[in-house]
């Protein structure tokens, strides 16, 4: 008999670092927008960015595939949300069209990897995949919050 495969945490699978990069590309587009737009539509399009990691990670950390299946469709929202902003920015004159279509793009070329997992996570619901005590790998500075002397 074959031994179970090893999980790998969402967070260290391309599509979840590719729907990272674009929640950082937009936070940084916004934080230039004059103030009323970045609080208006700049504050509900990086709260849909920063939603879709979220997801992924709540879901990745679900230890039935349904009940992470059920979290990646929640992605979709967000993700589809992140979209319409991109439109109204355009239309809104706060961002070019350049960055809107590669935004775009990013997006959809990640959401087409998500799908994939999804399919992969359907197929092999029964698999014996050990999905307990792993740890994902955060690139956190160890001394955040101390205190300087």
């Amino acid at each position: 008999m074959s031994e179970p495969s090893k999980h790998v945490p969402i967070e260290q699978t391309s599509v979840f670092l590719k729907f990272e990069d674009v929640a950082d590309r937009l936070w940084k587009l916004v934080d230039g927008w004059p103030s009323y737009a970045k609080w208006t539509l700049g504050k509900q399009m990086t709260e849909a960015a920063d939603s879709v990691g979220f997801n992924l990670v709540e879901g990745d950390g679900r230890f039935s595939d349904p009940g992470a299946i059920h979290f990646f469709h929640i992605w979709r929202g967000s993700s589809r949300e992140m979209k319409l902003g991109i439109a109204r920015s355009l239309r809104r004159g706060l961002l070019d069209e350049a960055a809107a279509n590669e935004l775009c793009r990013a997006i959809d070329h990640a959401s087409m990897e998500l799908n994939g997992l999804i399919n992969f996570r359907r197929k092999t619901s029964h698999a014996k995949i050990v999905r307990d005590g792993v740890q994902p790998a955060y690139n956190l500075d160890p001394s955040f919050g101390e205190e300087s002397s």
